[in-house]
């Protein structure tokens, strides 16, 4: 049965991720596959096959390694991966195939592949504290590394309640932000106050001059996508790019969440 690490700490309420069907990075898809009983007794005894380098982050955070990533960890937009024949292979050979059902090569890949259902997981992707709580204790219940995923969701728990007390301490109008929509989930599990969002869809000079008249502190844009660059120049203020993909195929789930806070001039 699978145990809730935490409860939130942070001052702002959460939001909803846009579940639109994107061709694009940093979106929120779907929920995981159904828990077929597997009985796997180490993360490190599987070979283990993920779509980019997110869900990768996501597996090695549950206690996984031994974990192959088919798009490139370099790639901006790793939606955008052109698959080789080769990838099929790979999946078919794998213990347990890990992806998000908005990537259109997956639904490729998988459309060709005979790896069974029991052994494809679906990460919902987005690095918010209760969604990266369901989804890697879903997939250390799944694959037996569970002691590994509860260590590694503690520090994670920390390390959110850090920056939201850090951001509790800002005046209400430095905590006014303008999102891209991929990333306003984020900003608001931090403790910012997300007074407007703007993407996936094209940003219209009309829609630019809307958000830009609302005055935030600050605009916060999505590497792999980013978007907000107009809306900063209407506004005058600083547009800073947050990652949702790591930045190198080692780096950890908490590292980029303190990356992110140090762009956003946070010291956790």
């Amino acid at each position: 049965m699978k145990r809730t690490i935490w409860k939130m700490k942070l001052t702002s309420p959460m939001v909803a991720l846009i579940t639109s069907a994107i061709f694009f990075t940093g979106c929120s898809s779907s929920v995981p596959s159904e828990d077929t009983g597997h009985n796997h007794d180490s993360g490190g005894n599987h070979n283990i096959v993920a779509s980019t380098s997110w869900t990768a982050l996501i597996a090695r955070t549950a206690g996984l390694d031994n974990i192959m990533i088919l798009a490139p960890v370099e790639m901006k937009h790793p939606n955008e991966y052109d698959f080789k024949p080769g990838d099929i292979e790979k999946v078919n050979n794998a213990d347990m195939v890990i992806y998000s059902e908005y990537e259109p090569f997956m639904k490729q890949i998988l459309e060709s592949a005979e790896i069974p259902k029991a052994d494809r997981f679906v990460i919902q992707t987005e690095n918010t504290p209760n969604v990266l709580n369901e989804q890697i204790s879903s997939l250390a219940e799944k694959m037996g590394t569970t002691a590994t995923a509860n260590r590694a969701l503690e520090e994670i728990e920390s390390t959110f309640t850090e920056i939201g007390d850090e951001i509790s301490k800002l005046d209400a109008a430095d905590k006014r932000v303008v999102a891209q929509a991929y990333m306003a989930p984020v900003a608001e599990s931090m403790g910012y106050e997300v007074v407007g969002v703007f993407g996936p869809a094209e940003v219209t000079p009309t829609q630019a001059a809307e958000l830009a008249a609302l005055k935030p502190a600050l605009i916060i844009d999505n590497f792999n996508f980013p978007q907000g660059a107009e809306i900063g120049n209407l506004a005058d203020i600083k547009v800073l790019e947050l990652r949702n993909y790591p930045e190198t195929e080692k780096q950890t789930l908490v590292e980029l969440i303190q990356e992110n806070a140090k762009k956003l001039g946070l010291n956790s």
